[in-house]
Formats: C-alpha cells, structure tokens, sequence
C-alpha cells in the first residue's frame, strides 16, 4: 500500500462538512514543503546542519555577554500591553 493509498483510506473517515479544512491543511502543508526545499536548495542542504554546528560552537563560545532568547521574547510580547517591560539589556 502507498502513502496516496493510505491518504485515500483516511479520508474516508472524515466528515463531509470538515473536508475543506482537511484540503486547506494539505494546501498549507504543500507550501511548507516547497518552502522547505527551496532554504535547503538556497542554504546547501545538510551541508547547513554542520554550518549550523559550526556557528553554535562559535556563539557559544563567544566571551561576551549575551541576552536570553525567551527574555527577549517575553520583551517582545509585552509591547503594546500595559505591561510592557523594559528592554532585557537594561535589567
């Protein structure tokens, strides 16, 4: 049996009323698969993963202070809210 196969069989069991929302996703899941291709085709593919090794190594390595990711994310959301926090690098 093929993945188109077992595509159809699934199918079977859904709704009626819930197939657009099914062929919306597969839409959406298409244009992430091109979207991936084309950054692997633009980036050299898995040659990327051992620039990305490469570059952690690197940023990890690096003496100088640095901002946590999730610091700067929680800054981030905060705009706009009448809560918003100051920026991470003046805490």
């Amino acid at each position: 049996m093929s993945v188109r196969d077992d595509v159809r069989e699934l199918l079977e069991g859904v709704p009626e009323e819930r197939l657009e929302d099914v062929r919306t996703y597969l839409e959406h899941l298409r244009y992430a698969d091109c979207a991936w291709k084309s950054w692997q085709h633009q980036h050299g593919g898995s040659e990327t993963d051992e620039r990305i090794r490469l570059a952690v190594a690197e940023a990890e390595a690096d003496p100088r202070p640095s901002v946590p990711h999730e610091s700067v994310a929680s800054w981030l959301r905060s705009w706009g809210t009448d809560n918003e926090l100051p920026s991470p690098n003046e805490n």
